[in-house]
């Protein structure tokens, strides 16, 4: 459980600080188009939202998690792996 949790935290704090790059790009008016720190911030943490650890295949993994709709699975890299599938327990 620890560590679905601080999966989805890490989904979300990506999530939060996109956010707050898009607000002060837009914020920033025309001088965020030019080179500069404000572009290159919002390039770079735009550039880690795609990122497969905080995608949204993660974010629903953590549901499924949460839900108890993933008994016996495990964590691994690349996601949640194992465990009984929704359709078999009926």
């Amino acid at each position: 459980r620890e560590i679905t949790l601080m999966r989805l935290a890490l989904c979300h704090a990506t999530d939060v600080a996109s956010d707050v790059t898009v607000w002060a790009y837009r914020a920033g008016g025309g001088v965020s188009l030019r080179d500069g720190a404000l572009q290159r911030c919002f390039r770079d943490m735009h550039a880690g939202t795609q990122h497969f650890l905080v995608s949204r295949p993660f974010t629903q993994a953590c549901g499924r998690e949460l839900a108890g709709l993933a008994p016996g699975a495990e964590w691994k890299i690349h996601g949640l792996v194992g465990g009984e599938a929704p359709e078999k327990r009926r």
